[in-house]
């Protein structure tokens, strides 16, 4: 008789979990469909691997996150942005410990292989144009950092672009000029 309770219990149990298991994959899909930024029930849990953001973030830490319209955001709100990078080789923008010393001659510059060991801010141009993709390079030459700091400005420029400026809390200088479509989520809750 307890075999059979139990055996019941195991199956609603598995059962509802399948529906929640459902239910979170469509939420997924329709948000992703619809705002391009995947994510659960409006939320999204992301990983702070710096301390940029200290002492109000600390590193290692996670925060909920919910997708944010560019015209929404304030001055002073904590916003996720892409920073995109073009990868000349298979270094990324964290890995320090394997490049070689920089030189103004492209020569030394270069590799056994001959590729030059480096990677292209793209998104550190004042223009507009910077965030537009460039179509000569290979969405596999690319690298797109998630970073999380504070927006400290936000203005328009002469063509009404509006340009976003950026600071981690614990960072002395201003990050690169964002742009609209750089924009991802706000912070909704950090520990």
């Amino acid at each position: 008789m307890k075999k059979k309770k139990y055996k019941r219990l195991k199956e609603k149990i598995k059962l509802f979990l399948i529906y929640i298991s459902l239910i979170m994959m469509c939420s997924l899909a329709v948000t992703k469909l619809t705002t391009n930024k995947a994510t659960v029930f409006g939320l999204r849990i992301l990983y702070i691997p710096t301390d940029s953001m200290s002492p109000e973030i600390k590193k290692n830490s996670f925060v909920i996150a919910v997708p944010v319209k560019p015209e929404d955001v304030k001055e002073g709100d904590i916003i996720t942005y892409i920073k995109t990078y073009k990868r000349k080789d298979d270094t990324t923008p964290h890995d320090n410990k394997n490049k070689p010393e920089r030189s103004t001659n492209k020569e030394e510059n270069k590799t056994k292989d001959n590729t030059i060991n480096s990677i292209e801010d793209t998104s550190n141009k004042d223009d507009k144009e910077s965030t537009t993709p460039d179509t000569r390079i290979s969405p596999l030459d690319k690298i797109n950092v998630r970073c999380v700091h504070r927006v400290i400005k936000i203005e328009k420029d002469a063509q009404n672009t509006v340009k976003y400026t950026f600071k981690g809390d614990n960072l002395k200088n201003e990050d690169p000029p964002v742009y609209e479509d750089q924009i991802e989520f706000r912070i909704l809750f950090h520990n």
